[in-house]
């Protein structure tokens, strides 16, 4: 069974920020490819759950790359 992902609402607002950056500054095509990177991520993630770099071993925080300027922090119950 594939792990439940869940955006808590700062990472839903952020996220937003980001694409709406990306629409004024980029083209269409850089902000589809963004998305497609994160949901790739995603999709990883949700089928090799304990991918990443661990980066609080007490709070159970992994950093994974999404571009080389962007990572998706999760935090494992």
């Amino acid at each position: 069974m594939a792990l439940k992902i869940v955006f808590n609402k700062r990472a839903d607002n952020k996220l937003d920020k980001i694409l709406d950056y990306l629409t004024k500054e980029w083209s269409l095509k850089v902000v589809n490819e963004y998305i497609e990177n994160i949901y790739n991520t995603l999709d990883n993630l949700a089928e090799f759950p304990e991918i990443g770099l661990k980066i609080d071993e007490e709070r159970n925080i992994r950093a994974l790359l999404v571009t080389k300027h962007t990572r998706l922090l999760l935090q494992g119950r």
